[in-house]
């Protein structure tokens, strides 16, 4: 019956410690805090893509509960919305500017004359100057340093068509994303802020794409959730002894002598001691990373995205910029003056203005109830809190480039002459056979002239050194010039 007893005070006795252990582990977690995602609502289908369609509300659903528990209900995101953000208004506003470097001054402004001293020493110290012309100089001067863009328009030769060079322009803008929290709780920050810049089809079948962008490295953030203490314990213990007595006692009789009466009496326990004692324990750090910004060019070329993710440690917060340059593709269109009869092609874009799809996307993290951990001294633990993570959403058109010329471009004339050679350094004179006048200059395997006589002409031909080898072609002589004249020249040693 004592054995069944003691054993049943054990069993007690470990139950109540295992209790205690998981109320004090409990007391001690981190991540335990709950948070539920409140879907953004659909705004207007500006943006055609399908970039961040899982942080929209479909199928009637609007609250998601993340880290595996079931999210909160909407009547308490509603009564959350109304005592915390006064109302059903958003918990923040963000926003993407575009400007176009090429048609824009430099922000930083300078003084003139400290930046060109000598050119203004220049005009004012000439005496050939009058007062008038000096105000004007400096005038110009002074315009010039102020009308300067930010970037200059940059075109670059991108082929040929048809014997025509053609040249693709590659305009330069600036991409500011920005964000405002609309609520004055510390605790509240912005969880991610992203946003997805899309050329349109039709855009992006004429070859318009993004090409380039800066900056280009990923921010990665290291940082510690916490730490963790392991001990491990054991303890047993017996103890045995055992104990023996013996009394005497001596009384007188009333009739004669003493009498001696011997009690004998034991008292046994067995047993002996042992104690075992194992402690092991084990202390680590529990470590993680965040890509706290990341940008890239998709989709060959029709999409620009840029990503921006915070933590306690680290938070989003200003404007943060991006260089981005595009290309446009152009044709080369042929013109004539009617009064002047001058001809000349220029490269024309195939568009005039890029209006690309935005769909800037944030979430808001809120704090309901802040998490604690500890045992006797509770202290704030992010990890635990309550949250509501507001999506926050917001499609637009923004115009990134719009050309206003002038077309990059050649005055042309109608040449009637060609000339051929097999070596790279070749050049000749075109010398009219008539009155020996000299009427054009060319070089290279292949010169278009435009040769205006009405007599014969004749192409002579320089020699070329190559090495020690010196290279001669015969002249060409007793040349009709017509529309598509050749004349070959044939280099032997």
């Amino acid at each position: 019956m004592n054995i069944l007893v003691s054993l049943v005070q054990c069993v007690t006795l470990i139950l109540i410690l295992g209790a205690a252990s998981v109320v004090l582990v409990a007391c001690t977690a981190l991540g335990t805090g709950r948070s539920t995602l409140v879907l953004a609502a659909p705004e207007t289908t500006i943006y055609k893509g399908q970039e961040f369609e899982h942080l929209i509300q479909h199928d009637g659903m609007k609250l998601i509960g993340l880290q595996g528990k079931e999210p909160g209900t909407e009547q308490d995101w509603q009564k959350f919305q109304k005592e915390r953000l006064g109302g059903t208004g958003k918990g923040a506003f963000i926003d993407i500017n575009v400007r176009d470097q090429t048609n824009t001054p430099p922000l930083d402004l300078f003084n003139v004359e400290t930046v060109a001293v000598s050119d203004v020493a220049r005009i004012l110290t000439d005496h050939t100057l009058t007062s008038r012309q000096k105000e004007d100089l400096l005038n110009q001067l002074r315009d010039n340093f102020r009308g300067m863009p930010e970037t200059y328009s940059r075109f670059v030769m991108h082929g040929v068509d048809k014997g025509n060079f053609i040249y693709y322009y590659f305009p330069q803008i600036t991409v500011d994303l920005t964000g405002a929290l609309n609520t004055a709780e510390t605790l509240d920050r912005f969880d991610f802020i992203a946003a997805a810049i899309r050329i349109p089809d039709a855009e992006k079948e004429k070859g318009v794409k993004f090409i380039n962008f800066y900056p280009k490295t990923a921010d990665l953030f290291d940082f510690t959730l916490g730490q963790l203490k392991q001990t491990a314990s054991a303890t047993a213990g017996a103890n045995a002894s055992s104990k023996a007595t013996t009394n005497a006692s001596i009384t007188n009789k009333p009739t004669g002598g003493p009498e001696t009466a011997r009690l004998a009496g034991s008292e046994f326990s067995y047993g002996g001691s042992f104690n075992l004692t194992l402690t092991d324990e084990l202390t680590r750090d529990m470590k993680s990373s965040l890509e706290a910004r990341s940008a890239g060019i998709m989709e060959n070329g029709q999409l620009f995205l840029i990503e921006l993710r915070s933590n306690e440690q680290k938070r989003i917060a200003g404007t943060y910029s991006f260089n981005v340059m595009l290309q446009v593709p152009s044709t080369v269109t042929n013109r004539e003056d009617g009064k002047t009869g001058i001809k000349s092609q220029s490269s024309t874009p195939k568009v005039n203005k890029i209006e690309a799809e935005v769909r800037v996307v944030g979430i808001v993290r809120h704090v309901v109830k802040p998490g604690k951990t500890g045992i006797l001294k509770k202290v704030p633990e992010p990890l635990n809190d309550d949250t509501y993570r507001e999506v926050v959403l917001r499609d637009k058109p923004v115009t990134l480039w719009e050309f206003f010329g002038p077309e990059t471009g050649q005055v042309i004339t109608d040449n009637n002459l060609t000339v051929y050679s097999n070596v790279d350094g070749a050049s000749f004179t075109v010398v009219d056979e008539k009155d020996n006048r000299v009427l054009g200059y060319g070089t290279g395997r292949t010169a278009h002239l435009a040769i205006n006589t009405k007599n014969t002409v004749k192409v002579v031909f320089v020699p070329v050194i190559v090495g020690t080898v010196a290279l001669k072609a015969p002249d060409v002589t007793g040349i009709t010039l017509g529309k598509d004249t050749i004349a070959i020249g044939s280099y032997l040693p």
